[in-house]
């Protein structure tokens, strides 16, 4: 159905290129269906811009009609919130793809279940880098 038109994929995720004479895949919020990422925001929204690392690793940056930006990060263990958006980014991201930057590091939080089922949450750092040298995608 989506053939040549796809730019992305991975196991439950597709971005694919569309014209207003093309079909679209339906979608919805059900197991086994395609969400619609961009369904919070106006009809007439697009993406300007995208770049992938690999599974689950992807930035885009899309424009609705009143031109404002809106940009979104996806990276697998990742909770994008305030501080770890001002490292983790489309820039960055694009910059770990193009081989500018090889790698960055990042402050988080995690939950751990320790000896006798604790349960804790602990600071940690991640590694941000690029997953898959053959998906790479600008």
């Amino acid at each position: 159905m989506l053939g040549e038109r796809v730019v992305y994929y991975d196991t439950d995720s597709v971005i694919f290129v569309t014209r207003p004479s093309d079909v679209e895949p339906p979608s919805g919020n059900a197991l086994e269906e395609m969400t619609d990422e961009l369904a919070g925001y106006s009809v007439d929204i697009y993406i300007t811009n995208f770049v992938s690392g690999g599974p689950k690793f992807y930035s885009y940056i899309a424009v609705p009609l009143d031109g404002q930006e809106i940009e979104c990060c996806k990276i697998k263990g990742i909770r994008i919130d305030l501080q770890t958006s001002e490292r983790v980014n489309y820039d960055t991201m694009r910059k770990l793809v193009e081989c500018q930057v090889g790698e960055f590091k990042v402050e988080t939080t995690s939950i751990r279940r320790l000896k006798y089922h604790t349960v804790v949450t602990q600071p940690g750092e991640k590694i941000i880098r690029v997953t898959s040298a053959k998906r790479r995608t600008v």
